[in-house]
């Protein structure tokens, strides 16, 4: 565990589960970095699904305004840290912060981004944030800041009199922790007390949405299906984020698998409901199905949460060893990533054809009917034969596109499409594909020649951010907007990714996912 008062002196990863807001995400991030265990302390983060279709559908209240309950300064005292909050006057910023730092590593400022020069809201519009602010330089009168970039936080210089503005012009708080001694213990009987009360009822959420859909077609406005959409994905990452914290203190894979399938089903309705506002199409069939998936996957998961043997695990939970286990797992699964990104010798790859299924245009000119995402955003080719090579290699993968980008459909709009195969025995499959509309967490399945079946986990990253999960960007190209926006990144990407195949048996066929906003150009199989 690292000492509060050393300096951050680089970029660190952002912890982005599509559930804490930006202050949130920041301790958060801040904190794992540092090696505080701060996954003891998502218990709370599972919300109450009646609880959501109260606030998000009924009263429309936004992730951002949303009443979060966690991060609490006596839970965060359980794991060694002293939250301090305080609200002061703008002119004492510059004192209290020199003050802070004398004897801290970071404070963290509230602010308005219509007065921070790196933001896309700077001059624009006024959005609440918060920043870190981690260096005085009194020599030059600046402050070293950290704010987030895409997946990382990244370091940037101001003067103060920049952030003296954004802060006047915000709610005028600022937070820094203490380091004290933990009190593991006490977590226990905050965990009882969480989970006794937490009411597991469900009907609302799941129930509702159908009906609410229909109110959407019968009146043209599909003012319901964005509700659902914003409720969907903030479901998805609390469920997302809470299985971190079962996953820390060694519930059963069985439960832990349950969370995958809430978080996987929950993430692909939420895409489903973006793509009916977007394109005003629905497989009402699809989406029924994967509700009862939802609701089922979900009452099981309340099952375990709300019995003798969940609540008999907590009672014995050692935290010492919790720790000390998290630990070694995080040096073992570095090592084993290091020995596989090694491994590539004797490859033999077959590659997909995929041309006949492919349903959707991503690359064009600004005269094409190009659309990846229903908003009519496209990868823009600028010059005729812009990417003439049918061949990508990078980073121990290899794809083939069937045909030439730009000049008609070039990828499938995942729709539980099933895809034959050369029948043989493989060891991996790579993906060439990209997402929309947030991160797309599901999975496909492969098929064998006896009936056998095997589930593959597929996690791929928006086509607007670097990747979160691993994958190697092969293609990045400016992105066309017919109708443009000002806040989101102009560089699109297609990432590949590559997973292994357990089953030894002649593989026939892939199965893929209804999960429209996931994109896939190409396919390989490896031997």
């Amino acid at each position: 565990m690292q000492n509060l008062k050393t300096r951050i002196s680089e970029p660190f990863a952002r912890i982005d589960h599509k559930y804490f807001n930006c202050g949130g995400a920041q301790i958060v991030s801040y904190l794992r970095y540092k090696g505080f265990p701060i996954e003891l302390l998502f218990y709370n983060c599972l919300e109450e699904p009646q609880n959501l279709y109260h606030e998000m559908i009924m009263k429309n209240t936004s992730r951002w305004s949303y009443d979060f309950h966690n991060l609490l300064e006596d839970d965060m005292s359980c794991i060694g840290l002293q939250k301090n909050v305080r609200t002061i006057n703008p002119k004492e910023l510059p004192e209290s912060i020199r003050e802070i730092l004398a004897g801290h590593e970071a404070v963290f400022v509230s602010n308005d981004l219509f007065y921070i020069p790196h933001r896309d809201e700077y001059r624009s519009r006024n959005a609440a944030h918060w920043v870190m602010i981690t260096e005085v330089h009194p020599e030059s009168g600046t402050y070293t800041i950290l704010d987030e970039k895409y997946h990382y936080f990244s370091l940037f210089e101001y003067e103060e009199a920049v952030i003296n503005e954004a802060f006047a012009n915000g709610d005028k708080t600022i937070i820094y922790f203490n380091s004290i001694p933990p009190r593991y213990d006490r977590l226990k009987s905050k965990y009882q007390l969480f989970f006794e009360n937490y009411d597991v009822q469900a009907d609302a959420f799941f129930g509702t949405i159908m009906p609410l859909l229909d109110d959407d077609i019968r009146h043209g406005h599909f003012q319901n299906s964005d509700k659902w959409f914003h409720a969907l994905h903030f479901f998805s990452g609390s469920i997302h984020i809470t299985k971190q914290f079962l996953s820390y203190i060694h519930s059963p894979q069985a439960q832990l698998d349950h969370l995958d399938q809430i978080t996987k089903t929950a993430e692909n309705l939420a895409s489903m409901m973006k793509k009916f506002e977007l394109t005003r199409k629905m497989n009402f069939e699809v989406l029924e199905d994967k509700l009862t998936k939802l609701n089922e996957s979900f009452r099981l998961f309340a099952t375990y949460i709300k019995s003798s043997e969940f609540f008999h695990h907590l009672e014995h939970l050692d935290f010492g060893q919790l720790i000390s286990a998290h630990e070694s797992s995080e040096i073992v699964t570095k090592e084993i990533n290091d020995a596989v990104h090694t491994e590539m010798a004797n490859r033999k790859f077959h590659y997909v054809d995929l041309l006949p299924y492919f349903n959707n245009q991503a690359f064009g000119d600004p005269e094409s009917n190009a659309d990846l995402t229903g908003a009519g955003e496209f990868f823009l080719l600028e010059n005729e034969g812009a990417f003439p090579e049918s061949s990508l290699s990078t980073d121990h993968l290899s794809f083939v596109l069937p045909v030439p980008l730009g000049y008609k459909n070039d990828n499938i709009s995942c729709q539980d499409q099933q895809i034959d195969v050369e029948e043989a025995v493989y060891d991996e499959i790579s993906i060439l594909g990209c997402a929309e509309w947030g991160d797309q967490v599901t999975e496909l399945v492969l098929g064998f020649e006896d009936g056998d079946t095997e589930p593959i986990s597929v996690t791929i990253t928006d086509w607007v951010w670097d990747p979160r999960y691993g994958e190697t960007p092969v293609i990045s190209n400016r992105i066309q907007r017919k109708v443009p926006n000002a806040f989101v990144p102009d560089i699109g990407h297609l990432f590949g990714a590559k997973y292994r195949i357990q089953n030894k048996k002649k593989l026939n066929k892939i199965v893929l996912p209804y999960c429209p906003c996931l994109h896939i150009f190409a396919v390989t199989l490896g031997s």
